[in-house]
């Protein structure tokens, strides 16, 4: 997939994967598939990705660093890479297993690994962006998709993540995904989901864009609003809510905190959005999407904040 590809008027890609064998997670200790035991170049050349919205390109000029920038972004808007009430039920000094689903380019499995040496570290994705031969010893990354299942035991992780999955994880997929991150989490063990906000309507032209934005996403069985029910996603897939958080970055003042990072991350994104954006639009050109680009990055820093919320759940020990 690149930002060259023509997008059809009528819907974009959904999901399609293949079922793949489960096996013991230990034995996984290169880049494979599940299913055919099948090495990967770092284009990840040999599978096609594929989502509702297929939008970014993983091997995209700068798509790389918007995911390292967000990354630590992300961290310090949070304070941290973990929600703080998840340490009340996860002792991070022990030994402990921790599952990243969607790891990307690996910044936040394998910030997390080294921070904590006991861990055992696993990330899995459907491409192959993560590096290959350089990061902790602790980190193991494995190609998968998600919707195929995860090949782990019941009750094997002690924490789990999935974050940033509002443009690629349908909403009928939400429960089913959780439900198996719920198989694989032990009782007391704890999952976190961290989402950012689509909906941006504080002026007329914000408010266009929404507008198509969310019809586009409705069509492909996506929310626009689908950060703020993070805690309700948890709660009625069986987990208790132990933590929910909102937090906002001010575009309109250059000068607040992390606010020239975010803006790096919007413009970042909205290149690699670029052939949805030509479609919605009727954009034919460089030209005129550069203007539209400027347009939209000017009301975003005149009128807007960036938003994200984050919810923490428990799996009920009885």
């Amino acid at each position: 997939m690149g930002t060259h590809m023509s997008i059809p008027k009528d819907s974009f890609k959904r999901h399609s994967g293949r079922k793949s064998d489960h096996s013991n997670p230990t034995s996984h200790s290169t880049i494979e598939t599940l299913d055919t035991r099948e090495t990967y170049d770092s284009r990840g050349s040999e599978k096609a990705y594929s989502s509702p919205l297929a939008c970014f390109d993983p091997h995209r000029n700068g798509d790389s660093d918007r995911m390292s920038v967000q990354h630590f972004g992300l961290k310090a808007l949070f304070e941290g890479n973990i929600l703080k009430n998840v340490n009340k039920y996860v002792d991070f000094d022990s030994p402990t297993r921790i599952l990243d689903l969607g790891v990307g380019t690996g910044s936040w499995i394998m910030d997390v690994a080294t921070e904590n040496p006991n861990a055992t570290c696993i990330g899995i994705d459907k491409l192959p962006i993560f590096p290959q031969a350089i990061r902790p010893p602790n980190v193991t990354f494995q190609i998968l998709d998600i919707l195929d299942g995860l090949p782990y035991q019941d009750n094997y992780f002690d924490f789990v993540q999935l974050r940033l999955f509002g443009a690629c994880l349908q909403l009928t997929n939400w429960p089913i995904v959780l439900k198996e991150v719920y198989r694989v989490l032990r009782p007391g063990g704890c999952v976190q989901l961290l989402e950012c906000l689509f909906e941006e309507a504080t002026d007329e032209f914000l408010t266009v864009y929404t507008n198509k934005l969310r019809v586009l996403m409705a069509a492909n069985d996506l929310d626009v609003h689908i950060a703020k029910q993070v805690g309700k996603l948890l709660a009625d897939s069986g987990y208790t809510v132990i933590q929910e958080e909102l937090k906002e970055i001010d575009l309109r003042n250059p000068k607040a905190h992390l606010a020239k990072e975010f803006m790096y991350i919007i413009d970042e994104s909205i290149n690699g959005c670029r052939p949805i954006l030509y479609e919605i639009y009727g954009v034919a050109t460089d030209k005129e999407f550069a203007v539209w680009k400027a347009e939209y990055l000017a009301a975003r820093r005149n009128s807007s904040f960036s938003r994200w919320y984050a919810a923490a759940g428990m799996k009920p020990i009885s």
